[in-house]
């Protein structure tokens, strides 16, 4: 579905749009290994610098995302988790990445201490 420049963004379709765009890009950051990471730098780029969505409704977005979907987001990387096996990888292969993202990692830790992979 193709995005004219005349549509309006709201911030539930930015939410949606963004949780949706995390989801089906995420394993394609690490194919050979299926890790659940994609970067915020494309998302950004795909939805706001080539797509139409308000960079404003992205930020809010990203901070909803985490705040009630257990996304963890950091400066370089994103992930939504579908359990803490996952979120461990993704953890650890951030922590090995060349350049450290300390956001990712805390942003993980909270996730995983909000409860959200509890039965």
């Amino acid at each position: 579905m193709n995005e004219s420049y005349g549509e309006t963004w709201d911030a539930e379709r930015a939410y949606k749009k963004l949780k949706r765009f995390i989801l089906r890009t995420q394993a394609k950051e690490n194919p050979t290994s299926c890790m659940v990471l994609t970067t915020q730098e494309h998302a950004r780029m795909s939805l706001c610098a080539n797509g139409t969505m308000p960079v404003e409704l992205f930020e809010q977005a990203l901070e909803q995302l985490e705040k009630h979907e257990g996304v963890v987001v950091g400066d370089i990387f994103l992930s939504y988790p579908p359990n803490l096996k996952s979120l461990n990888r993704a953890r650890e292969f951030v922590i090995d990445y060349e350049k450290l993202d300390k956001q990712f990692i805390a942003s993980s830790n909270k996730v995983q201490q909000s409860g959200v992979f509890e039965e």
